[in-house]
């Protein structure tokens, strides 16, 4: 009877040194970082990974101070298997020293991805969606937020957002420039010789040929270099 007891608390001793799969629990993994404002505040963005459940978790807390403690201001999760190369980060889009939280998402074949950038709300208390779309490239240019993606294999598109004020959400209703970029190969080859630039403008609900709305944003036709058509399908 002795013997068997003493066997059997072996046996016990040994399972629970085991790792059994059916007993492991999920294991975790976060990184947080702590993003400091211009004006002495910071956010700090915690993201969580539970790769046995799927899912990223997001959250931020914004900090007036350094005597405050700090607050939730924006929590949202995503699916890893979708968003493989998605999670939050910060940027400085208008580059006056206060960040916002650019989440990305699912990517496509080339380089556009999945993408929404939050901004903190005037009362400091939440964080809303100011933009969502699918890009490659964002930024803020001559009173344009420009949203820029591979269109094709060999054409650029590029969105321009009217920003006339930036504490309320863009959608696309606020669209007022399209810019697309097609390269031109010389006929029987590969070899580029140029490319078409096409500048759209919003009218009521047509889109028009115009110019570029400034000289800087005229360089967005230079995607395969300086020797372009401006609006081809308008010369006479």
């Amino acid at each position: 009877m002795k013997h068997w007891m003493k066997c059997g608390a072996v046996v016990m001793t040994l399972l629970a040194g085991l790792a059994l799969p059916w007993a492991a629990e999920a294991k975790c993994t976060v990184n947080t970082q702590t993003i400091a404002n211009r004006d002495g505040s910071a956010l700090i963005l915690r993201q969580e990974e539970c790769p046995d459940h799927d899912q990223r978790n997001i959250r931020v807390s914004y900090r007036p101070d350094a005597k405050h403690k700090a607050y939730s201001v924006l929590t949202l999760s995503q699916s890893i298997e979708e968003a493989s190369t998605g999670g939050a980060h910060s940027i400085d889009l208008e580059a006056d020293g206060q960040f916002e939280i650019e989440v990305r998402g699912m990517c496509g074949a080339g380089p556009n991805c999945e993408g929404t950038i939050y901004k903190l709300a005037s009362d400091k208390r939440s964080m809303f969606e100011y933009f969502s779309g699918g890009y490659a490239d964002l930024r803020l240019q001559d009173g344009y937020l420009i949203e820029g993606g591979r269109a094709s294999c060999c054409s650029w598109e590029f969105h321009l957002y009217r920003t006339d004020a930036t504490d309320r959400p863009i959608d696309e209703s606020a669209m007022e420039y399209m810019i697309t970029v097609g390269v031109l190969l010389k006929e029987g080859s590969d070899q580029v010789e140029g490319s078409d630039c096409q500048v759209s403008r919003r009218e009521g609900n047509d889109w028009k040929a115009a110019p570029p709305p400034t000289p800087g944003l005229a360089r967005l036709c230079e995607v395969y270099g300086t020797d372009y058509r401006l609006n081809p399908a308008t010369d006479q």
